[in-house]
């Protein structure tokens, strides 16, 4: 059978080169009002490996302290990379070792507190996307 794949984008072009392609998808799905199933995530076209793994490196400030992390947690054999796969992998590496959203049970992220929402150490944080076009973006 086939699948159709609806997407909420402005960019038509963009979108109309995946029609009747085979894709990639990557993203995590919830379930909305009605018996569709939605995703947060991005496509990309099938087909498009490198030979291995690649880590995305990552520059993380926490309390004003900076650290560079390169790790296979957040790495991809993709030639083109959506951002949310990044997120996803990001925000689940940032949940592990630094408990963002609280009650991971792991004892990590002790040391910044239970003070907020998320019973974490953070209230709130921001993720800023580099392009190779040396553009940028962030949410």
């Amino acid at each position: 059978g086939t699948n159709d794949l609806i997407s909420e984008s402005n960019n038509w072009d963009e979108i109309s080169k995946f029609k009747g392609k085979k894709l990639d998808i990557f993203g995590i799905d919830y379930n909305g009002p009605c018996k569709s199933k939605y995703m947060y995530g991005g496509a990309t076209l099938s087909g498009q490996y490198l030979n291995s793994a690649r880590k995305i490196p990552i520059n993380l400030w926490v309390n004003g302290k900076h650290k560079t992390i390169s790790t296979d947690k957040i790495a991809t054999n993709k030639k083109l990379v959506t951002a949310q796969e990044i997120d996803v992998k990001l925000r689940r590496y940032l949940q592990e070792e630094y408990n963002i959203y609280g009650h991971n049970n792991t004892g990590k992220g002790k040391e910044y507190g239970y003070k907020s929402k998320f019973y974490s150490g953070f209230n709130n944080g921001k993720v800023l996307f580099h392009l190779n076009n040396e553009k940028s973006f962030s949410y």
